[in-house]
């Protein structure tokens, strides 16, 4: 399993955790420098593909505020993460807000997204700091 955590400490945060679910290393920098300087997460979590994500979700007694899941992954991709997501009892994703993080612009891949109702948006690749205060503003009314 190929899960790695980012604890930041003395601080105050708006959300208790955030899920990362994308394969590629340098997307996965960038998502944590942009929320290390924005400091609204105490924690960071990340999965390399759909399978140690559900893994991730299935061990945790306290699941992620928000989940940034990547479309295009090994193992199990981001439509097969969603149909496996489905399936989790409700307390594992009751208050999650599931975002999909994608450079494609094939249409197929974004109403495929959209198909799924636990998918609130998706979002073009890479991800800004000015994004990301959005989602934060939008999701979890903070005030960046």
């Amino acid at each position: 399993m190929s899960l790695c955590i980012f604890t930041i400490q003395d601080k105050d945060y708006y959300m208790k955790k955030i899920l990362i679910i994308e394969d590629d290393e340098t997307t996965r920098f960038i998502m944590l420098r942009i929320l290390n300087k924005m400091n609204i997460v105490e924690r960071v979590d990340y999965a390399a593909n759909g399978q140690d994500g559900l893994d991730y979700l299935n061990a945790s007694t306290e699941g992620p505020d928000l989940i940034l899941l990547d479309i295009k992954m090994p193992i199990l991709n981001g439509f097969e993460f969603l149909e496996e997501y489905q399936n989790l009892e409700s307390g594992k994703k009751a208050k999650v807000i599931l975002l999909m993080i994608t450079s494609s612009l094939i249409d197929s891949d974004l109403n495929k997204a959209n198909s799924f109702p636990d998918v609130k948006e998706h979002i073009n690749k890479p991800i800004s700091e000015r994004r990301m205060r959005e989602i934060a503003t939008k999701y979890f009314q903070i005030a960046t």
